[in-house]
């Protein structure tokens, strides 16, 4: 039943691709409206977003949890720009608020779409090498696994669909992501820019540091775990 229902998903994404595709084949204002919303990233600036969501009135809150979660889909794309946007137009409750929604929705289909349109072809390289599976079910379940995929100095939502190919187990994954993403949104949030180049730089030496230490550590309890079904 878990496979028909994933099978399903991966041709509804599909058929939505297929739809987004023809559309903007053959609709001058999808092309359009479509191309306005790329420059808007392409621009790497808080300042267009803004002007974008204040463009709307009652459906504001709306389109700024829809521009998080394109720029979820199309991961390049930085969601700090959304932040720094969301605040300006919202207040930081508010603008923390929409940006935290947007977020863990754009995670969530970022993995389900790896899980449903990749994770196959994943699974049966695995089933060659483990035909018991209980290799791939240690890393699916493990909550270190989870930790060390999160803490990589990765997209965030990048990281979200290789733990949908991987099959990563969704509820403590989620979790996870609901965590890391309350953190780092709250930080962008009260700083309301981004903050020197030389810290994003040490962050980003902290969480390769911490990846690197934490990556042992799964590799033994994995061993372990292994040996047990020996």
């Amino acid at each position: 039943m878990k496979n028909i229902k994933q099978t399903n998903r991966s041709y509804i994404y599909l058929i939505v691709l297929l739809f987004v595709v023809i559309f903007y084949i053959v609709s001058e204002p999808f092309k359009s409206f479509s191309s306005e919303i790329i420059m808007l990233f392409t621009s790497m600036s808080s300042e267009s977003i803004t002007g974008y969501l204040n463009s709307y009135d009652i459906v504001r809150p709306l389109v700024s949890i829809a521009l998080m979660i394109f720029q979820a889909l199309i991961f390049p794309f930085k969601y700090e720009i959304v932040i720094f946007a969301n605040i300006k137009v919202f207040g930081e409750l508010m603008g923390f608020v929409l940006s935290f929604v947007g977020r863990i929705i754009g995670a969530y289909i970022c993995y389900d779409l790896g899980r449903s349109l990749l994770s196959k072809r994943i699974e049966l390289i695995t089933k060659r090498v483990d035909i018991k599976g209980n290799r791939s079910n240690y890393i699916k379940n493990s909550v270190l696994v989870n930790i060390l995929i999160r803490i990589l100095p990765l997209n965030f939502n990048l990281i979200s669909y290789f733990a949908g190919i991987m099959q990563l187990n969704s509820k403590k994954y989620m979790i996870n992501s609901i965590i890391w993403a309350t953190l780092t949104t709250l930080v962008y949030s009260i700083k309301k820019g981004y903050y020197s180049h030389s810290y994003e730089m040490r962050m980003i030496l902290i969480r390769l540091i911490l990846s690197v230490l934490v990556f042992p550590i799964v590799v033994r309890k994995y061993k372990k775990y292994w040996r047990g079904y020996k």
